[in-house]
């Protein structure tokens, strides 16, 4: 779910977008204090049983593979993430294919999986 959250006052929500040609993204502003209360209820209950995401398992730091692994976790596509990192989809799909592979999975969903796993097992 994405929520934006201003000053605990105001939550924006985006509709789900139409496929039909000429259709915008659209979004929801409210502005009601008990429905933003329960939204920011809902956010922070969210947040609270979220996984931290992390690139790697060797603990090496590495940039462009956080804001990869981060992207692809918000569900962000080749092209966005190519086009925030600077490089072209090709790179963006051999270094998920790298990926995939270094955590012996075939998906993404799979990769995903793999990844709150091993930051699970890194957390205990």
């Amino acid at each position: 779910m994405k929520l934006i959250l201003v000053d605990g006052q105001v939550a924006m929500l985006p509709s789900m977008r139409s496929y039909n040609p000429g259709h915008e993204l659209r979004a929801t502003i409210v502005r009601y204090p008990l429905l933003v209360e329960a939204l920011v209820f809902l956010f922070e209950a969210v947040w609270d049983s979220a996984l931290p995401i992390l690139s790697t398992f060797t603990g090496k730091p590495d940039l462009r593979r956080q804001m990869l692994v981060s992207m692809l976790m918000t569900g962000s596509t080749d092209t966005a993430i190519a086009k925030c990192l600077n490089v072209n989809v090709r790179s963006v799909r051999r270094w998920i294919a790298e990926m995939m592979h270094e955590h012996g999975v075939r998906t993404r969903l799979q990769l995903g999986a793999a990844l709150a796993r091993g930051e699970l097992i890194r957390s205990k």
